[in-house]
């Protein structure tokens, strides 16, 4: 695997080429994204019922640093609200269900905003760690319930939180698909709506319906389980397979633990020098992981096990088939 992620990838040798939605085939301007996604979690913990006023409120006017970004690809200790930058040997000994991976960009402003509250906690102890995280973590998940609020914020205002793809991609497909050279699929964690609105919206044209540019959509797909229960056998593809994702455990991991499939991982942090993108950045020059904001910026220095490597940066160099920052370096 090349170390330049930013290099074009030929696909030829693939018949079937399938993506992730969210951060894979459609890219979210994370510049906006990430902080609709902690102010949303933060209105929600300041209603919380039982600690709302009392504990939360102290969050109104505390504001996302867009400089100052954690990246993905760490885990949350849920009793303590330690990052662990990598499972070392003291990790490994723990009880797995202590830990959550935060493996994508929806779940970066978790650790912005469990960060202060456990040094606000630090300095008044007034309630214990393993309680912020779980209201943290559930209000987070309450965004996402039924329509949400998440998903109203991001229809009701597309342009400023998603990026349209270039007409160079969208041919690409078209012509792939016409050909009958290539079959596109998507397995999505997304609901049916919300899906087909970003792809129309992103892909600028409703002619991916028309045109039947994807030979399969899985909606709803409630991944990793939807590969380690073997649903994925469903699609019947005995061919030569890639997927492509951002997850690292629900996409990557998955399909490299539980399909015979090869895997491509899509890290857009290696595109730029900030974790943070614009609707510019898919152009922007090519830079290592390490010259990336520091993953800790936005969290107390007492919180933080560091370590010399990430976890996930073993598993992209020795598992992944194929990395890249944007689907839009692929070509057959």
């Amino acid at each position: 695997m090349c170390s330049n992620f930013e290099q074009p990838v030929n696909i030829s040798q693939y018949e079937y080429v399938g993506f992730d939605l969210d951060h894979t085939l459609v890219r979210y301007n994370l510049k906006t994204f990430c902080p609709l996604i902690y102010q949303l979690i933060k209105d929600v913990l300041i209603k919380h019922p039982e600690r709302g006023n009392d504990y939360y409120e102290k969050l109104k006017d505390h504001k996302f640093h867009d400089d100052l970004l954690p990246h993905k690809g760490v885990f949350l200790n849920k009793l303590t609200g330690d990052i662990l930058h990598t499972l070392d040997d003291d990790a490994k000994k723990e009880d797995a269900n202590k830990l959550k991976p935060l493996c994508t960009h929806f779940d970066i402003p978790l650790m912005s905003l469990i960060g202060p509250l456990i040094k606000y906690n630090d300095n008044d102890n007034n309630i214990a760690n393993e309680i912020i995280v779980q209201d943290v973590l559930q209000s987070f998940s309450n965004i996402f319930k039924g329509e949400g609020t998440f998903y109203q914020s991001i229809t009701s205002n597309p342009q400023k939180y998603v990026l349209k793809r270039s007409n160079k991609f969208i041919q690409f497909i078209r012509e792939a698909v016409a050909s009958k050279n290539k079959k596109f699929f998507i397995i999505t964690n997304s609901n049916e709506t919300y899906s087909n609105f970003l792809l129309s919206y992103a892909l600028q044209t409703n002619d991916w319906k028309n045109e039947s540019w994807f030979h399969k959509i899985v909606y709803s797909a409630q991944k990793p389980n939807y590969f380690k229960n073997g649903k994925h056998d469903e699609l019947l593809f005995n061919k030569k397979i890639i997927y492509f994702g951002d997850h690292l455990h629900g996409d990557c991991l998955s399909v490299k633990k539980y399909t015979s499939w090869d895997c491509g991982a899509v890290v857009e942090e290696f595109a730029t020098t900030s974790s943070l993108s614009s609707a510019s950045s898919s152009s922007s020059s090519s830079s290592s992981s390490s010259s990336s904001s520091s993953p800790s910026s936005n969290l107390p220095e007492s919180h933080i096990l560091k370590n010399k490597e990430f976890y996930w940066s073993k598993f992209l160099h020795q598992d992944c088939n194929v990395v890249i920052t944007d689907v839009e370096q692929l070509y057959i």
